[in-house]
């Protein structure tokens, strides 16, 4: 059976703050996460496999809070459709 996650809300990330030597990376399901930064900048980013190399990688989709969670969620299925 799969595993479900939760998704992140607007009110978790608003209260998620930089902690250091701390997780900085909050994923919110398939290859999407929240990464925050020691200088306070909030960012939307997305993992993924290269196709053709196979090699993992990181795209920032932009910071937060121009880009609201329901645009994200458009953004990520576009980005799937693409691989």
């Amino acid at each position: 059976m799969a595993r479900t996650q939760n998704r992140l809300t607007n009110t978790q990330v608003e209260r998620l703050k930089y902690i250091k030597d701390g997780k900085n990376e909050h994923p919110d399901g398939n290859g999407l996460f929240f990464e925050i930064y020691p200088t306070g900048v909030k960012s939307w980013r997305f993992r993924y496999n290269v196709p053709y190399t196979g090699k993992r990688t990181k795209f920032t989709i932009g910071n937060y809070p121009a880009i609201s969670i329901a645009l994200l969620m458009i953004m990520q299925k576009c980005t799937r459709l693409m691989q």
